[in-house]
């Protein structure tokens, strides 16, 4: 069995900003409270979380997301704002959002890529979909309220990142959270 999800890479400029994010929320959240930050290399927007799956399952992925690719243009998203699941007042998770017009796109991608694979028995996520970065998870038990945080950073702007493919990737877990392997990329409007 491999854990697999399909998402997008960000650019370098957009990951380095990020980065500098993480460090600022890290110098105003309160001492006793315990986040794991993403590392950088692990930044990404996910699509579709696809979970355990059997080894033989990923050709029949792959050939499914590389026909719904194929016609796809390349495109440009832009990171914007800050957030929290499951709500601000009570961070668990962190994470970066997608100005509306980005947000937008990723979600037909989303649902493009859920008829595709329920269509090879993939069951479809009903949650709704919420386009992010996920910066950091927090480890305490406590709750933390990140809003005053939030609503200063709420216009900031980090810049866009340019999507040429899609990409399957293996999460493996370990001790020190998921480690993310690129199974596969799928180019955006290659005939």
């Amino acid at each position: 069995m491999m854990r697999l999800f399909i998402g997008l890479e960000l650019s370098i400029a957009v990951t380095e900003k990020l980065v500098l994010i993480q460090d600022e929320l890290a110098r105003v959240l309160p001492k006793d409270v315990d986040i794991r930050f993403v590392a950088p290399e692990r930044i990404h927007v996910t699509l579709k979380f696809i979970g355990e799956t059997p080894e033989e399952m990923v050709p029949v992925i792959a050939t499914r997301v590389a026909e719904m690719a194929r016609p796809l243009f390349p495109f440009e998203f832009k990171a914007v704002g800050f957030g929290a699941f499951p709500a601000l007042d009570n961070a668990r998770i962190v994470w970066a959002g997608l100005d509306a017009q980005s947000a937008e796109v990723m979600d037909l991608l989303r649902q493009t890529l859920e008829r595709e694979l329920e269509a090879i028995g993939i069951v479809p996520d009903d949650r709704e979909y919420r386009p992010h970065v996920t910066l950091g998870r927090m480890k305490s038990a406590k709750a933390v309220n990140i809003s005053e945080w939030a609503a200063q950073l709420a216009d900031t702007e980090l810049g866009a990142s340019y999507v040429r493919d899609i990409i399957l990737f293996a999460s493996d877990l370990g001790k020190e959270g998921a480690e993310y392997r690129v199974l596969q990329r799928f180019a955006l409007g290659e005939s």
